[in-house]
């Protein structure tokens, strides 16, 4: 196909059973442009790869798969730099995760529309449905109603509007020029992608939901962490891998959000999360040695106050 406008890309592995709605709602799209699928199966095994490549023959100009033989994402590989970046043919990549499905035939119209309208903007998404794989229910992905534009302080404390891969339009130029930051700050999935184009200028938040977003899907990113995800942990490094990235530009914004009112209530409720996982090094750092000072004091002397209430109620009940 001569002059993509889109390519969509799609990773999956073991999807069997929804690779087929995440294909028919690309199919189902209606555009001015033309658009082609790529599809990237890391070594399925559940039956997929049938399903792929009926939909290759059925429609060879649109569908490039690329079929792998042993799973590369086990073994750490970078497979948009390897396997995928030969293939995308468009000036803008939409993405779609195996599991997920867009529901509006005009989603990928009115980001083209978009960003052919703003060409400083490296990309915009769209909100999401939440479907809950363990009982059915729905629920919007985020609750802001209305468009806006988003930059890196705005995406790197992981507050909404928040952006999946499956809802966002980037430009492929920029999208594969950054893979080895991308993949710095931790890979492919939405918040180190976002954070990274939002380097190079706004992100576009559109407000309607033009997709489904299964969660808890069997083998999915989030029936994996269920049980344990330290978010805390992935929120710091990824502030400060951002920062990093920037030249350092969001040092007085991090020591803002370190010194604020939100997180001296939090420390007073008794709930330290983010700032045990800071350290007293970056908090004094950021200048908020107040905040250092009451992190070591809550790590160090919340012991010994409870030492000291043991041996007064034992040496209570030796009186009695």
């Amino acid at each position: 196909m001569d002059n993509v406008m889109v390519t969509v890309l799609c990773t999956t592995y073991n999807h069997r059973e929804y690779i087929r709605d995440c294909i028919e709602g690309v199919l189902a799209q209606k555009t001015q442009y033309s658009y082609e699928m790529v599809i990237y199966d890391d070594a399925s095994t559940d039956g997929a790869t049938d399903i792929l490549r009926e939909y290759k023959a059925k429609y060879p100009e649109i569908f490039d798969i690329i079929f792998m033989e042993e799973n590369q994402y086990q073994k750490g590989v970078d497979i948009v730099r390897e396997y995928i970046a030969s293939h995308l043919r468009g000036r803008f990549t939409a993405f779609c995760d195996g599991d997920d499905y867009w529901t509006d035939s005009y989603k990928l119209q009115k980001q083209v529309d978009f960003m052919l309208d703003h060409p400083n903007i490296v990309g915009c998404g769209t909100n999401a449905t939440v479907m809950d794989y363990r009982d059915g229910s729905t629920y919007p992905y985020c609750h802001r109603r209305r468009n806006c534009y988003l930059n890196t302080n705005d995406l790197m404390w992981g507050e909404e509007p928040l952006i999946k891969p499956s809802n966002t339009m980037l430009r492929t130029r920029d999208y594969l020029e950054n893979s080895e930051e991308i993949n710095y700050m931790g890979g492919y999935s939405d918040r180190p992608v976002l954070l990274c184009m939002s380097l190079i200028s706004d992100v576009y938040y559109m407000a309607e939901e033009t997709i489904v977003y299964r969660q808890f899907t069997p083998g999915s990113w989030t029936a994996n962490h269920i049980v344990y995800v330290d978010h805390d942990n992935d929120l710091r490094d990824s502030v400060e891998k951002i920062n990093k990235l920037s030249g350092y530009k969001f040092d007085e914004e991090i020591r803002r959000k370190y010194n604020n009112l939100e997180y001296r209530k939090a420390n007073a409720s008794g709930d330290w999360g983010l700032l045990e996982c800071v350290g007293y090094g970056r908090l004094i750092r950021y200048g908020c040695k107040d905040i250092a000072v009451s992190l070591w004091i809550h790590k160090n002397m919340s012991g010994i106050h409870e030492n000291i209430k043991k041996l007064w109620r034992k040496a209570r009940k030796i009186e009695e």
